[in-house]
C-alpha cells in the first residue's frame, strides 16, 4: 500500500507549496499529489482553487 500525501503536508504549511511537500516526504510518503494547471501563455500553475481567497486572502479567479 502506497502513502500518498495531498498537496504535501497542508496541515502544517501552505498547500501545494515546497515547505509543504519537503515535510510530507519527511514523513515517509510514498508520493505527494499536487493540483497543476496551465495557464493561457503556457506556465504550468500549482494551485488547488480557481478562486484566490482561501490561499491568498485577496479576492480574484485563477483563470488557467
Amino acid at each position: 500500500m502506497a502513502i500518498i500525501a495531498h498537496r504535501g503536508f497542508s496541515g502544517k504549511y501552505t498547500e501545494n507549496t515546497m515547505p509543504a511537500i519537503r515535510a510530507a516526504l519527511r514523513l515517509g510518503v510514498d508520493f505527494v499529489e499536487v493540483d497543476v494547471h496551465e495557464s493561457k501563455d503556457g506556465q504550468l500553475v500549482v494551485f488547488h482553487d480557481y478562486g484566490l481567497e482561501r490561499i491568498c486572502g485577496v479576492r480574484g479567479r485563477l483563470r488557467a
